[in-house]
């Protein structure tokens, strides 16, 4: 009945948090001084895994979400940058062993049509039309 839907609806709620620390430096205290629990998944949008220099930056942060054994969702702003996160990802895990610390994406990442991207053109004047979050890959570790 409808005290039934309500109560299904209520436990799919969806929350979002921002903490004030890096996972890979520590989880941010919860009450008490506890360690915060950790969320039910990570969502990274357009993180530019790939992007020359961000290596030192993201590969600790690759390897506490490995640890966390979290699903991990990654958009991408393209084919270009889909290219240059998945490449960067394949070198990390074979630096990291192939198991990233604790587990990782199985062959991994591979990028598709993101149906719930912007509809908003991105592109700078004069440059192709660009969608915000065009593809997305996700992994379960």
């Amino acid at each position: 009945g409808a005290a039934g839907g309500a109560a299904a609806a209520a436990s799919l709620a969806v929350s979002a948090s921002k903490s004030g620390g890096l996972l890979s430096t520590g989880r941010p205290a919860g009450e008490a001084g506890a360690p915060a629990p950790l969320p039910d998944a990570f969502l990274l949008f357009n993180p530019g895994l790939g992007q020359p220099g961000w290596e030192r930056a993201w590969s600790p942060t690759l390897a506490a979400l490995s640890r966390a054994r979290r699903p991990v969702i990654l958009t991408a702003l393209g084919e270009e940058d889909a290219r240059a996160d998945a490449a960067f990802y394949a070198r990390w895990l074979e630096e990291e062993g192939g198991d990233g610390g604790g587990g990782t994406a199985p062959g991994g990442l591979r990028y598709a049509s993101n149906p719930w991207a912007s509809l908003v053109n991105t592109a700078a004047a004069g440059g192709a039309p660009s969608r915000a979050n065009a593809l997305v890959a996700s992994y379960t570790v």
